[in-house]
């Protein structure tokens, strides 16, 4: 927030036209190995460490390969600036393959905290550097030295904090039987990367680099609770689900009752944003980020979804079926590319309602794979959804027609708009009957039957 106050649009823009050679360059350094090393705990040291060294062997290939592709990328985007910001943005990628195998194995033993303690203290450290040097004027280059100072940061942490050390080792059959499983969960996470940044590609290409950083900045800011809750989803579920593979009954208990959690805090937090974006934007932001705000609302909606489809892979990824994730990932591609080149020549606006169909369409493919390989009734899941989005809209509808937008403080508004939206919701949960553990305890201390 404080970076968008100090920096412009285009700076954010910038960073939006490279996203797509970031975010495919960590999927290919990670490999699918963490998930290897999470799903295969009879993994020896060598095994390990074989994983390790592939891991560096990949980040040192992809810096190779940005500095090749740098000025064909800026050409496409007629942005001469972009050659240098990625080839320093390379050497993170380096230097993120080296945290890989120590994240896994601190996962698989489910130490979250451990893991939540490193993100927030390397990325907080490194926030700080970058609105220094936004302040003093260094512009799309704060945002450079942010990423590379939490990788570096983190690696340094990981290694601090894990036990593990590797072994001069390298295992062909090793790295044979990790792609079996990994190959297909690699694929997927990079055809998905791609396609999540392909929208910044497009925006950058056929309209202004400003129009861009709003975009940039709106789906960052939808997708910094969106994605935390996602990836606390993701993280903390898929041991258990691999636990548990072999125990249908448990398998799909965890899942209902996984989901229930997920989608009571992903719609609670998603429609609060929803509600009080122009607000938060206004008075974090200043209104030069007003054109933001509907790109922010809209989008948030687009991330309704996202628990169920984080769960749903993991519910396959648990039972070995990375396969099958692949071809969801290649149908959802699809779908994006198609709406996407359908809506853009009608403006930004109508790109993003295709967003939010392509979203609504892949939860459903989700869950509909599920429903008919693994011969699971989805009814009640349905219902679920259904229930929680439906609670959500209301909720947000009534505080939009309220008179809480009156001309107070936007702080004031906020938490208005906060306590109005968070009744609503809670009490529309009960009225619908949604029974989790969170609401069980409200009903508890205000003794509702």
């Amino acid at each position: 927030m404080v970076l968008a106050r100090l920096l412009s649009p285009e700076d954010f823009g910038l960073i939006g036209m490279v996203s797509v050679i970031t975010m495919v360059s960590s999927v290919i350094i990670d490999g699918g190995i963490a998930a290897t090393v999470i799903q295969k705990p009879d993994l020896t040291k060598r095994g390990l460490s074989t994983l390790f060294f592939l891991n560096i062997a990949l980040g040192t290939l992809v810096i190779f390969v940005v500095y090749i592709i740098a000025g064909p990328v800026a050409l496409f985007f007629d942005e001469p600036r972009l050659v240098l910001l990625l080839q320093v943005l390379s050497l993170g990628y380096f230097l993120g393959s080296l945290q890989v195998v120590q994240y896994g194995l601190l996962a698989r033993k489910m130490a979250f905290k451990t893991i939540g303690k490193i993100r927030i203290t390397s990325q907080a450290l490194a926030g700080v550097v970058a609105v220094i040097m936004a302040f003093s004027g260094f512009g799309v280059w704060a945002l450079v030295s942010q990423s590379l100072i939490s990788v570096t940061l983190g690696s340094i942490l990981f290694w601090r904090f894990g036990k593990w050390k590797p072994v001069l080792s390298f295992e062909w059959l090793v790295v044979k039987e990790a792609f079996s499983f990994s190959g297909f969960l690699m694929l997927s996470s990079l055809i998905n990367q791609m396609a999540d940044n392909f929208y910044f590609v497009l925006i950058g290409r056929y309209f202004p680099t400003q129009q861009l950083g709003y975009y940039f900045q709106a789906n960052r800011i939808q997708r910094i609770p969106a994605l935390k809750i996602n990836q606390v989803v993701q993280q903390s579920t898929f041991p258990e689900f691999a636990r548990l593979a072999s125990d249908k009954t448990g398998y799909i208990d965890f899942f209902y009752k996984s989901l229930q959690n997920a989608l009571f805090f992903n719609m609670l937090v998603m429609g609060l944003l929803l509600v009080n974006a122009e607000h938060l934007v206004l008075w974090l932001l200043t209104d030069k980020w007003a054109a933001a705000v509907p790109f922010i609302q809209w989008l948030s909606l687009a991330s309704f979804f996202l628990p169920v489809m984080a769960l749903c892979k993991n519910y396959l990824l648990g039972v070995g079926n990375a396969k099958m994730q692949f071809k969801i990932v290649l149908a959802n591609v699809f779908l994006l590319i198609i709406v996407a080149f359908i809506t853009i020549p009608y403006g930004l606006m109508p790109l993003i309602y295709g967003q939010i169909i392509v979203a609504i369409v892949t939860a459903g493919i989700y869950l509909l794979t599920i429903q008919f390989n693994y011969k699971e009734s989805m009814g009640e899941v349905w219902q679920l959804i259904a229930k929680y989005t439906l609670a959500t809209i209301v909720s947000a509808m009534l505080v939009f027609y309220l008179p809480v937008q009156w001309d107070l403080h936007h702080s004031i508004s906020i938490i208005l708009s906060t306590s109005i939206f968070t009744t609503v919701y809670i009490v529309l949960l009960i009225l619908l009957k949604i029974n989790n553990e969170y609401l069980q305890k409200i009903k508890n201390l205000f003794k509702i039957a």
